[in-house]
């Protein structure tokens, strides 16, 4: 893997509070009607992160949803949503 880092000038930019998915866990398989976990991984940046929203929705399936508590700088949570 190969990271690219573009420089554009301003070196002392104010860190935003923003989270990300790190990681996505679904079953490999599941059956008609089974019920699945999904787990995600959120993480933050510099600033952190402010409580927030995930929705998931798998092979055109309704999307299920659940909250995302605020996190402070460089945190990580795991979410764990049924489906």
């Amino acid at each position: 893997m190969r990271h690219v880092l573009i420089d554009y000038g301003r070196r002392h930019r104010a860190a935003k509070r923003d989270a990300a998915l790190a990681d996505l866990t679904i079953p490999a398989s599941a059956s008609g009607g089974d019920t699945v976990q999904v787990a995600a991984l959120i993480t933050s940046g510099a600033a952190g992160a402010p409580e927030g929203q995930l929705s998931v929705s798998v092979d055109g399936a309704a999307p299920s949803s659940a909250a995302i508590p605020a996190l402070g700088a460089y945190a990580s949570t795991r979410i764990t949503v049924p489906m």
